[in-house]
């Protein structure tokens, strides 16, 4: 073993920093040209590009929520890429209480995160979160 890190200790990083809150963290350990997709046809559904756009989408969420708990159900990895599966618990600004399971499927390379594809319960996404 060569110390250098593997992709599940870059995304047990990538989210402990964002759990922490630590989007420079967040960004630190993503390529420039890296992308998000999130699935569905959301308001918050698409394809983001650079780390620049995906901090961006992450702060289109923050406002809607004043609290929020995350459990880490499991995390798998199979050569550059990780599985990770996670609950998200929630209470809106609106005080609507947002519940959902995330999937999210990570490709690590050369130390950075160069892909993140999230699928997730869309109707929670735009019932609870958005209100819509």
């Amino acid at each position: 073993m060569n110390g250098a890190p593997t992709p599940l200790s870059i995304v047990a990083r990538a989210q402990a920093a964002l759990g922490a809150g630590d989007a420079a963290g967040f960004v630190a350990l993503l390529a420039e040209d890296a992308t998000m997709t999130v699935q569905g046809t959301t308001a918050l559904s698409g394809v983001f590009t650079g780390a620049a756009e995906i901090l961006a989408w992450f702060g289109r969420i923050a406002p809607r929520i004043k609290a929020a708990r995350v459990e880490p159900i499991g995390r798998m990895e199979s050569g550059d890429w990780v599985i990770t599966r996670d609950r998200v618990e929630a209470t809106t600004i609106a005080g609507r209480t947002y519940r959902n399971e995330y999937l999210r499927l990570w490709r690590c390379v050369d130390g950075l995160c160069v892909e993140i594809v999230e699928y997730l319960d869309t109707e929670a996404v735009t019932r609870d979160l958005l209100g819509e």
